[in-house]
């Protein structure tokens, strides 16, 4: 095993130097946020196996939170015997695991014997780690080790699970499907569910029906996400099987009681057909104004992005991103949403990250689709965003004994910055003084100054006295259309850079002679 890491350490950092190389509109692309982090590891990528190598298993990431500390905890799977269970992985900011975590940096927890996956986690004030998974809901300590004063030694039966959320109090919320009494030979026979939980692991009565609530009629394969809005109340994102059997996006809005908030689409509930395909969401996110963003798939479009007004109504559709489908979701401290993508490749999925500005176009200076390399794909489950702006994408990786392993990767993210304008120079016609014909060459350079140039990758071109035309795909040279009447004529020139920054306006003259 330390041998093919080794091997991936030596090929990451041919990529990374190689990708250093790449040319952007003819000048080196020093760096940008998509690119790894050499100080994670390295470079940029970590491995887990938490088994022996003279007995390979099966291990996968789900889940994954970010400690305030910058230690990055990874929840999934481990095989074990033949049973498996509940994986933690807990690292240090330079992506080593950390030894204060059970000693290696890794626990395992077996439930009853069967398959058993973390489906979510949360990190409470005190740092003890909230886990969803297995039929129950555990707390462990910093530590790694259960906590017995959680529940029945560190567990909590729960009969349902997709995601959860920690309250402002400490109170426990949980979200998923039940199966629905009155419909369950029904095609659809699942409703959305809710369950809250004290501190201490007990059902939290005073919310729902002993501390549950389940929306009847409300019909869905299943729940994906769960969001908790500033307010208290409580956003539950999924899938509602239509009259045609196919899906669309739906969402519930609850009050902190565990009632439906009837203020959104008036009666607490809101479906969104996108397509007339099956729409699937993925993942819920709240903006600091109340908005509501879920990710996911449209059939038709592939990965969308959907936003609400706090009322349920529908406020943008977010410009497609060119890939399979969106699942998880985070919002920058800026307002821009990240959105982790996948894009099927021959039964591969490699993970990538595509980031929308707050209007909801693309921002293609943080838009990936091979995050971990060309050569190999892991599977994208997980991501998160570290106080930096860095982006860690965590999940599945096979290795070559054909088991699978843990992977995390570690991206500039928003931590990458260029406040450097771009500078460049426009020549016409090889600099000759006088052109017989409207139709001239522009000679164009330009580049992004060091440190942190992010490379040159647009231009707009304009004739004294007219409008700008169109950003456009930065180029050395394009021919160009003189203004109409004879004369001095004089063509203005912008560039941009990959983050954003424009030049100033270069410029330059010559002498039109019919």
């Amino acid at each position: 095993m330390e041998g093919m890491v080794g091997v991936r350490r030596t090929v990451s950092l041919l990529v990374s130097l190689t990708a250093a190389l790449v040319l952007a509109g003819g000048w080196a692309l020093a760096a940008s946020p998509e690119d790894l982090d050499p100080s994670f590891d390295g470079d940029g990528r970590v491995v887990t196996d938490f088994s022996v190598p003279e007995e390979p298993h099966n291990e996968g990431a789900s889940d994954m939170i970010v400690q305030p500390d910058g230690k990055i905890v990874v929840g999934g799977y481990a095989q074990t015997g033949s049973s498996t269970d509940l994986a933690l992985a807990r690292y240090n900011t330079d992506g080593s695991l950390d030894s204060s975590f059970d000693g290696d940096g890794k626990v395992t927890t077996d439930i009853d014997g069967g398959y058993e996956s973390v489906a979510a986690l949360s990190l409470q004030s005190d740092g003890k780690i909230v886990v969803l998974g297995g039929g129950s809901l555990l707390r462990y300590n910093p530590d790694g080790s259960l906590d017995d004063t959680f529940g029945s030694a560190g567990k909590a039966d729960i009969d349902f699970g997709a995601d959860l959320a920690i309250q402002h109090d400490g109170k426990i919320v949980v979200g998923g499907s039940v199966l629905d009494e009155v419909n369950q030979h029904s095609d659809s026979p699942y409703d959305f569910a809710l369950a809250r939980y004290n501190p201490d692991g007990s059902l939290d009565t005073s919310f729902g029906e002993g501390g549950e609530v389940v929306t009847a009629g409300f019909s869905v394969s299943h729940v994906r996400a769960l969001e908790l809005q500033n307010d208290g109340k409580i956003v539950l994102a999924g899938m509602f099987e239509d009259d045609e059997d196919y899906t669309d996006f739906a969402l519930a809005r609850y009050s902190p009681d565990g009632s439906l908030d009837d203020s959104f689409s008036g009666d607490g509930k809101m479906i969104t057909g996108l397509t007339g395909g099956d729409d699937i969401a993925s993942d819920v996110a709240v903006q600091p104004d109340g908005k509501i963003v879920v990710a996911g798939h449209a059939d038709y479009w592939g990965a969308v992005l959907v936003r609400y007004n706090p009322d349920g109504s529908r406020d943008t559709v977010f410009e497609n991103a060119d890939v399979y489908g969106y699942g998880h979701l985070e919002i920058q401290d800026n307002g821009q949403l990240v959105a982790l993508h996948s894009n099927y490749r021959w039964y591969e999925q490699p993970w990538g990250v595509t980031r929308h500005n707050t209007g909801g176009g693309i921002d293609r200076s943080l838009s990936f689709n091979s995050g971990w390399g060309q050569d190999e794909y892991p599977e994208a489950n997980t991501m998160a965003l570290q106080p930096e702006g860095k982006v860690v994408l965590a999940g599945t990786l096979k290795n070559d004994n054909g088991s699978s392993d843990i992977a995390l990767s570690r991206h500039l993210g928003a931590a990458f910055r260029d406040d450097t304008k771009p500078a460049g120079s426009v020549t016409i016609d090889g600099a000759r003084a006088i052109t017989k014909t409207r139709t001239i060459e522009l000679t164009l350079e330009a580049e992004d100054p060091e440190p942190n140039g992010s490379g040159v990758f647009d231009m707009r071109i304009k004739n004294a006295g007219d409008d700008w035309n169109k950003w456009t795909a930065y180029e050395r040279s394009k021919t160009w259309r003189l203004s109409v009447g004879g004369g001095s004529k004089r063509v203005h020139v912008q560039y941009k850079d990959l983050m954003g920054n424009v030049s100033a306006t270069a410029s330059d003259t010559i002498r039109y002679k019919p």
